[in-house]
């Protein structure tokens, strides 16, 4: 079989091949099996040292990392690669029972997880799948901003530089030119805005800001009269005329006179609006699950760590309580088998859509593997309006669904905790909500299961 060719560019952000690091040689066997099937080009390490070595060697790599290794464990693997300047990208493998140390793996920037039980080779090749489709989306946006960043500082150079507002004060701070652009990136006319003061197109917010810059320059006269340049760099907003604001980049100079004094300030005012869409879409990218645009896991337990903090704080007075559920929708495998993955993914779609339409906007549901779900529920921690809102999810997804003309008849199963009743940390949380879900699993699925340590 043809290795899959996954490295789209020249770029380090889309490893072309898969370094397994297990020290187990039947499970490394089984691995490269699986992944070498589906088509990627595969290498084993079983220590940590190895690994390291091979890295080094080849850093165009994605791992697969077992935490327990012989010499070290992977959070002291990534350290140590992280000191030699090298970052691959790497998914953590972990016993049953281990969640807390993937969270902690998941903060060091681990892009996924995988809990080795009976059946988790059968969805390893999609994990890998997905990971690599999230490096090529974030790779392809990456080089869009700096082709973006490049083209704009082309055309900074140009002198005409009709795109961008020029402007001049004096030391009075008083306007002494503005560009014909003004009327282009703003709707005022040139005379408008000449007889306008630079505070007159700031939001209030922007204002201490721009004039400690100018006081920093000002201050700074004697300097720059002896032949230092200096420069001021900052990213405000600018009010328009139809009372809109619009992003911009503003850089900031002396102005000289033919004898070196300073005789003012140079301002450039360029827009940033479509740098700052690409922004936030890479921001988005990166926490939202590509098939869904549900939170994905990183940005889920970002949430759920902030949300512990405040509930440890309130705690203290008598408050701060939450809930979280896990959810898996029940024979997904089966589906997803005998249907197709198309059929699959529009049915994860509709689970996504269902639980969104169930829960408000203080509340954070997310995708966090194949077919399972985790839901943050703020400032809910009463046993019975967690039990209010599963049953309602419950019954949601039972309802019938069709899909290209075929019936389906999907439910789930659900685990509840609640902070700080079934856990006071992360780890013991996620792990408690995991072990009830697959109570209700054991119970008949379609329902829901508290937390019981009896469990256990």
């Amino acid at each position: 079989m043809t290795n899959k060719e996954v490295n789209t560019c020249g770029s380090i952000a889309v490893p072309s091949s898969i370094l397994v690091v297990e020290d187990d040689e039947g499970l490394n066997l089984l691995v490269k099996k699986y992944l070498r099937r589906a088509g990627y080009k595969v290498r084993v390490a079983s220590n940590g040292r190895e690994a390291i070595e091979r890295i080094t060697a080849n850093t165009d790599t994605l791992l697969l990392l077992d935490y327990k290794l012989p010499d070290m464990t992977s959070k002291v693997l990534i350290e140590t690669l992280d000191k030699k300047g090298l970052k691959p990208p790497f998914i953590i493998m972990t016993g049953h029972g281990d969640e807390h140390t993937a969270v902690t793996m998941m903060k060091l920037g681990a892009r996924d997880y995988l809990v080795k039980e009976c059946n988790f080779l059968d969805f390893l090749p999609r994990v890998v799948e997905h990971v690599l489709k999230d490096l090529a989306i974030e790779e392809k946006l990456a080089r869009t901003v700096k082709a973006l960043r490049e083209s704009e500082e082309r055309y900074r150079l140009l002198a005409e530089n009709l795109t961008d507002i020029i402007w001049a004060v004096d030391l009075d701070l008083k306007h002494t030119y503005i560009s014909q652009s003004v009327m282009h990136m703003l709707g005022y006319s040139y005379e408008e805005a000449l007889d306008m003061s630079i505070f007159d197109i700031l939001p209030h917010p922007y204002l201490d800001k721009v004039m400690g810059a100018f006081n920093e320059i000002l201050a700074e006269k004697e300097t720059a009269r002896n032949g230092r340049f200096i420069q001021k760099n900052l990213e405000i907003e600018h009010r328009c005329k139809d009372g809109s604001n619009i992003p911009v980049e503003l850089n900031l100079c002396f102005l000289r006179g033919h004898d070196g004094d300073p005789i003012g300030i140079l301002g450039v005012s360029r827009d940033i609006t479509e740098r700052k869409m690409l922004q936030e879409q890479l921001i988005h990218t990166a926490t939202h699950d590509h098939l869904t645009e549900l939170p994905n896991r990183r940005l889920f337990f970002d949430r759920l760590s902030i949300t512990e903090a405040r509930a440890k704080k309130e705690k203290r007075k008598g408050e701060g309580k939450f809930g979280l559920m896990m959810l898996d929708i029940d024979n997904f495998k089966r589906i997803n088998d005998t249907m197709g993955h198309g059929i699959a993914d529009v049915l994860l779609k509709s689970v996504a859509d269902r639980l969104t339409g169930i829960l408000g906007e203080a509340n954070t549901v997310a995708r966090v593997g194949g077919d399972e779900f985790m839901i943050l529920l703020n400032e809910t921690g009463v046993e019975g309006d967690l039990e209010a809102i599963a049953r309602k999810i419950v019954d949601e997804i039972r309802k019938p669904l069709t899909i290209d003309g075929q019936k389906l008849n999907v439910t789930i199963s659900i685990g509840i905790v609640h902070f700080p009743t079934h856990g006071e940390d992360i780890g013991t949380l996620t792990k408690n909500a995991d072990i009830a879900m697959y109570s209700a699993k054991n119970s008949g699925r379609d329902c829901y299961r508290f937390f019981d340590p009896n469990y256990e």
